[in-house]
């Protein structure tokens, strides 16, 4: 196992793929500062190991939300035959009580709800949480998805997704070329099943971030709990007034 900040991995890039990916070595890192990191700057933002690394054949890439699941993806990255990389944020952890089993690819349901699925990876669950009470004041009460695995997906879940919902709204700290949004994009589209959906997301912007407060900068790219909320809340009102509504 090596701990390493996100942004230091992909200087190792060529190593990934030749050495452990190629070779098919169950090495796991775990790569701390994924996302924004605040006041070290746009060296250290751990902005593009999402899109590095959701390329390379044999990776098992996962991004936990919270301690419980932290603890799980460490445990199971231990134990497997498959090289992986666990990335989480530089910020407080959250913790929730609930944490069903944890098995490759499969996500959890955080919160039961109707009308759009939001699929929250890693540290911006804990962002769309903060505002869930407001969403409720709204009247709006969204599927809640703590993804847990970027690659694979869960491709099952998904598919069950399309059926029932009309909108999706998909949350990353990094960047939304290459990122995992764009992964369910593609799964969806090989799959026939775009035009059916209104997919969107919300992401790091392919650009060099400059430094500041984590809690400012989540602002500043639009990734903060109100930006979600107003986001959440524009899709669910906008789908209701076409008539496109889940089926829940």
């Amino acid at each position: 196992m090596a701990a390493v900040y996100s942004t230091f991995l992909q200087r190792a890039y060529d190593q990934l793929v030749e050495d452990v990916a190629l070779q098919q070595v169950p090495a796991v890192f775990v790569l701390d500062r994924a996302g924004l990191v605040g006041g070290d700057g746009p060296t250290h933002h751990g902005a593009f190991d999402i899109a590095y690394l959701r390329n390379i054949p044999e990776f098992v890439l996962m991004a936990p939300a919270h301690k419980k699941d932290l603890e799980h993806s460490l445990e199971f990255a231990l134990e497997s035959e498959a090289p992986s990389a666990i990335r989480y944020p530089k910020d407080f952890v959250l913790e929730i009580n609930q944490s069903p089993a944890f098995s490759l690819g499969r996500s959890e349901i955080i919160r039961q709800g109707k009308d759009i699925a939001v699929l929250a990876l890693g540290s911006l669950l804990k962002e769309t949480l903060a505002v869930w009470d407001d969403l409720a004041r709204e009247g709006i009460n969204p599927l809640l998805v703590n993804p847990r695995f970027i690659k694979p997906l869960d491709e099952p879940l998904l598919l069950e997704l399309s059926k029932e919902f009309h909108s999706l709204l998909i949350l990353e700290e990094g960047v939304l070329t290459g990122g995992f949004g764009e992964g369910i994009l593609e799964f969806y589209r090989s799959k026939g099943l775009l035009k059916n959906l209104n997919i969107q997301r919300m992401g790091l912007p392919c650009e060099f971030i400059t430094f500041g407060k984590r809690s400012t900068l989540l602002k500043h790219c639009g990734l903060d709990s109100e930006n979600i909320f107003n986001r959440i809340k524009k899709i669910h009102f906008e789908a209701k007034s076409y008539g496109r509504v889940s089926s829940r």
